[in-house]
């Protein structure tokens, strides 16, 4: 009998020159690095200068933000569709200037508990909708800097973060991350560019290895790979007489096996990085499966938690 899997998705990852890539590399580096989600969502309010500084001093390795494009054409931090999730205004990023975004409290519906909502009344400045060049001046340059691309159409939003990031000479400490393979497959043209390997392709390496024990790696180097260490997917196999289904999680995909077959041979290696680290439990796990960085919504957690226990230190 023929099957067909289908996979969807049911839930809700020193620089220096190669001949292909650049691949970003932190000498004397404290693996796996730790990299500030949105400066750390959990803790405080998300892509604000307000979280990152906070992040900064806890001393973290990097910060991811996300960027759309504003109506003047600006790149700011904002990652959900509408203002209303995180601010008190309401609307769609694109609807509006970049003067009119900063009067805006990022920090507005931020809480630990659903009842105390702590930025609703604190007049900070760094609580704004920042741009993403305020971002690259906020951020020490020793840190590196993910920038995770949200909004389409996706050449305009390129192109703008490409104009920042040349006018602030940022390309050796940039990395470029999009779940849209239409954001990805422009961002690979430009030479200087960083880039993560399209979540589309990442997840198909590890499906097959999980059904197939079949490394398969892409024919095109990517010198970032991420994804989540836990992710719950469904196995949809289609039949002549209908369909069956089985919820899978993505942790049992993750092993030494399948963490050596993503980062490739050593002439060609790529970096993973695992998203989702918020518990000792999987920061431990991260650590022993040789994960270069972990994406984390808790930096203050997670540095308390690096500072107790075992480190790989890179020379």
């Amino acid at each position: 009998m023929k099957m067909k899997f289908l996979i969807c998705l049911i839930v809700g990852f020193v620089a220096i020159n190669s001949c292909t890539k650049h691949v970003y590399r932190v000498s004397g580096a404290v693996f796996p690095m730790i990299i500030a989600h949105r400066g750390g969502q959990l803790e405080m309010p998300e892509n604000t200068l307000y979280a990152f500084k906070k992040a900064i001093e806890l001393g973290v390795d990097g910060i991811e933000l996300d960027v759309q494009l504003s109506k003047d054409s600006v790149p700011v931090l904002y990652h959900p569709s509408d203002l209303n999730i995180r601010t008190n205004g309401e609307g769609v990023i694109s609807s509006f200037s970049v003067s009119a975004l900063r009067q805006f409290n990022a920090g507005y519906r931020f809480t630990l508990d659903q009842v105390v909502f702590p930025y609703r009344n604190m007049q900070q400045i760094d609580l704004h909708i920042p741009t993403l060049e305020e971002a690259f001046k906020c951020i020490p340059k020793h840190l590196f800097i993910i920038i995770d691309l949200k909004s389409l159409p996706a050449k305009p939003l390129v192109d703008a973060v490409f104009e920042v990031v040349d006018a602030n000479h940022e390309w050796d400490r940039v990395l470029f991350y999009s779940t849209s393979d239409e954001h990805t497959a422009i961002l690979t043209k430009e030479s200087r560019a960083i880039v993560f390997e399209p979540r589309n392709q990442t997840r198909s390496h590890l499906l097959q290895l999980m059904l197939n024990a079949d490394c398969v790696r892409s024919s095109i180097y990517y010198p970032w790979v991420g994804f989540e260490l836990r992710r719950t997917m469904t196995l949809v196999e289609k039949l002549q007489l209908g369909q069956g289904s089985t919820e899978v999680d993505i942790h049992r995909l993750w092993n030494k096996k399948s963490m050596q077959c993503i980062k490739g041979e050593a002439k060609s290696k790529s970096k993973v990085a695992l998203f989702g680290i918020n518990t000792e439990e999987d920061y431990r796990l991260a650590l022993e499966l040789g994960a270069d960085a972990i994406y984390t919504d808790c930096p203050e957690r997670m540095m308390k938690i690096r500072g107790q226990g075992k480190k790989r230190v890179i020379r």
